[in-house]
């Protein structure tokens, strides 16, 4: 368009059809699409959702170290029972991220691949096999964890009942992160907004086409050189935006 426009072509009136198209145009495309605030708002819920994301990954560190800090014994009921709450844990994500993330559904295809992995007995499986409801699956592990705590508890492996109920709180915050996990990957972000965001930035460019042009009625001052004639900042705009 920049070179049909600026080479010496006929019908010149066509020229100030143009101008006069590209003037209103350009007055009012900011006003029309308000590409910052759409583009910005856009931008601020994706990073948004993503660093939720982060923030829900269900690290099980702090509460590994708590259990292995607080239910005390060397014998060998206590270390199963440290590593069986732990076990529980893992086991209770590996459903979650099983069910939102394709890496890891290759990896655990099915039950029996979890079984097979060591994060469950052939008895634990088939207690989860009975379960009707598919997503009532991710919380039987931590139910598991519970109990075993309070038999921790009540054998006096763990000393006191603050310290129990810092543990469970710990494991009830590590159930509530990978419930959030879900919800994100249940609900995503309304199909309308990114179609309404890629439909204005396209229309947006269209309107460009005209604006952008290096008009001669206005370049006053500037050299006759074919540098002119390429909106390099358009460009630029346009690679960062699409």
């Amino acid at each position: 368009m920049t070179i049909t426009y600026n080479l010496d072509v006929p019908h010149n009136h066509l020229k100030g059809i143009f101008d006069k198209v590209t003037e209103v145009l350009e007055v009012r495309v900011n006003t029309f699409i308000p590409m910052t605030f759409i583009l910005g708002f856009f931008v601020s819920s994706v990073l948004g959702r993503w660093q939720d994301w982060l923030k829900n990954i269900g690290g099980i560190e702090s509460t590994a170290v708590a259990v292995a800090t607080y239910i005390q014994g060397d014998d060998d009921s206590t270390r199963a029972c440290r590593r069986t709450i732990i076990r529980y844990l893992v086991l209770c994500q590996t459903f979650v991220l099983r069910n939102i993330s394709v890496q890891v559904r290759r990896r655990f295809p099915t039950l029996e691949a979890i079984e097979a992995a060591n994060l469950m007995t052939s008895e634990e499986r088939m207690m989860i096999e009975e379960t009707t409801d598919e997503y009532t699956q991710f919380w039987i592990p931590t139910v598991w964890a519970e109990k075993l705590l309070c038999e921790a508890r009540k054998a006096e492996k763990i000393p006191s009942d603050p310290i129990a109920a810092n543990i469970s709180a710990r494991i009830d915050e590590f159930r509530t992160h990978l419930k959030n996990m879900i919800i994100f990957d249940w609900i995503p972000i309304p199909l309308v907004y990114p179609q309404l965001v890629t439909f204005c930035v396209r229309l947006y460019f269209l309107v460009c086409l005209f604006t952008r042009q290096i008009i001669k009625s206005k370049e006053t001052g500037l050299p006759d050189s074919p540098l002119f004639w390429l909106p390099v900042t358009t460009i630029v705009e346009f690679i960062v935006y699409m």
